[in-house]
């Protein structure tokens, strides 16, 4: 790629996490974009098909940071630590896009694409929508929970299925299946 055509879409995702980091997703225009980062309509037009476009690959690429310092081994503990941590800082460009309708669907494409990169396949969209709940509810109470916390709550609502595969899932069905109602309510004292 062109040293030129770098600088462009650099110009172009700056423009965009500039206005992001003000104001929702939805209320974000082409326009603006273009106004922000100095391009023509031709060079954004050239370089991204729509605002949803530039968005998924911002997003994506903000989010994807994290690859930077932990390589494609990391841990899902140390992933999902990154990425936490990458959302709190940029506080007001993730709350401008997961609390926006058109935002959550860019959010929620991200996080498919990550699972996509790192497993080989997509997260399902339990998962994702985990993600998306739990964001938004750290969002709600102003970030103040400390990420262990958050990851904790992540941890905590996955569905058995993404965590677990194979002979170890049909163990732990197995043994769910073997609970009596009795044995559910000492479990869950």
């Amino acid at each position: 790629m062109a040293a030129g055509t770098e600088f462009a879409i650099d110009k172009i995702k700056n423009a965009f996490t500039s206005l992001l980091g003000k104001q929702p997703f939805s209320k974000i225009k082409t326009v603006d974009i273009i106004r922000v980062s100095g391009v023509s309509h031709q060079t954004f037009y050239r370089l991204f098909l729509d605002k949803y476009n530039l968005a998924e690959t911002a997003v994506f690429e903000l989010l994807w940071s994290f690859q930077a310092i932990y390589g494609p081994n990391a841990t899902w503990k140390d992933t999902s630590y990154s990425l936490l941590a990458i959302i709190l800082n940029n506080k007001e460009y993730f709350k401008n896009l997961v609390t926006d309708l058109e935002g959550t669907e860019i959010f929620l494409k991200a996080v498919y694409r990550i699972s996509r990169e790192l497993t080989g396949t997509s997260a399902s969209s339990y998962t994702s929508h985990i993600w998306l709940c739990t964001i938004r509810e750290w969002i709600t109470a102003g970030y103040k929970t400390p990420i262990p916390e958050v990851y904790h709550t992540l941890c905590s609502n996955l569905p058995v299925g993404d965590i677990l595969s194979g002979k170890e899932l049909e163990r732990a069905i197995s043994n769910y299946e073997q609970l009596n109602m009795t044995a559910f309510k000492q479990r869950n004292q």
